[in-house]
């Protein structure tokens, strides 16, 4: 969850930035939808590796705790 916030905290000025260094208003604002969706994917796709390690995490202590 740490990584999706961050990437979630950063992202709006990062997306600002490109918008402006583009000019997506005056070419197409339909671009506005592709660009928000490759951050939303950056995020969550950086956010994978560590959610599949909190899950093994997760059934080694669940199994260390059984019984």
């Amino acid at each position: 969850m740490f990584y999706c916030t961050i990437a979630e905290t950063v992202s709006p000025a990062i997306i600002s930035l490109i918008i402006n260094l583009i000019g997506v208003p005056n070419i197409n604002p339909s671009f506005y939808g592709n660009i928000i969706s490759i951050f939303v994917l950056i995020g969550y796709g950086g956010a994978i590796p560590f959610f599949y390690l909190a899950g093994k995490s997760y059934k080694k202590f669940n199994l260390a705790n059984e019984g």
